[in-house]
């Protein structure tokens, strides 16, 4: 960091974007690009089942929850 001549701040601003450079010209296998597309639609449906199946009025929601 005292080589750069940095101050901390903008020292780890560079690290971070350096270290995202790094990760953007790496790519996925196929097979892990679709565990995480797969991954990503489980996880929505579940979401919607689970607002779905709520029935509880928010202002109540909000009310039991202020009172705990």
């Amino acid at each position: 960091m005292e080589d750069s001549g940095l101050g901390h701040r903008e020292w780890a601003m560079e690290m971070s974007r350096r270290h995202q450079q790094t990760l953007r010209e790496e790519s996925l296998a196929p097979d892990r690009v679709a565990d995480f597309e797969r991954m990503s639609r489980e996880s929505l449906a579940e979401q919607k089942a689970i607002e779905a199946g709520s029935t509880q009025p928010f202002a109540q929601f909000l009310e039991e929850y202020l009172r705990s």
